[in-house]
């Protein structure tokens, strides 16, 4: 059976981590997707020469990622309870300035990164089947520093 977890870091509102799993069925917040950051360079070039064929790339630097995931308040046994789980990430994600994010995947070595504060909506309307289980899907991204904190 494979894993995922991620771990925000909450040290700076003086709580454990909040620890939200893809695979752990007694975590009352599931992650349902899952989208490794993306690692993309930003050029820059010397302006067009009349004696060069191809521009000279001059600088490099990471363009700043994200962290993607999907989460469902899969144990919830009301539409308040649900509420409060979904609320839990919304001030986990929300810390300022920054806070670190781990990522597990497997038996993968965890990845931790710098993150700054990342939003939270829902994904798409609401739907009879989960008003009626309080667990609707929401949609997180938390920008990322581009180099891992801890590989």
């Amino acid at each position: 059976m494979s894993t995922l977890l991620i771990s925000i870091d909450r040290t700076s509102l003086a709580l454990e981590p909040l620890v939200l799993s893809g695979t752990d069925d007694d975590n009352p917040i599931g992650v349902t997707n899952y989208t490794e950051p993306v690692i993309q360079p930003r050029m820059t070039y010397a302006p067009d020469s009349a004696y060069e064929d191809d521009p000279l790339p001059l600088a490099r630097v990471w363009q700043q990622t994200a962290l993607l995931f999907d989460i469902s308040t899969t144990d919830a046994a009301t539409e308040a309870a649900s509420r409060t789980l979904v609320a839990e990430v919304r001030q986990a994600i929300g810390q300022f300035p920054l806070f670190l994010v781990t990522v597990t995947v497997d038996d993968a070595p965890a990845e931790t990164w710098t993150c700054h504060a990342g939003t939270i909506q829902p994904v798409g309307g609401r739907t009879t089947s989960d008003l009626e289980h309080h667990d609707p899907e929401w949609s997180v991204t938390i920008p990322a520093h581009p180099i891992r904190a801890i590989a």
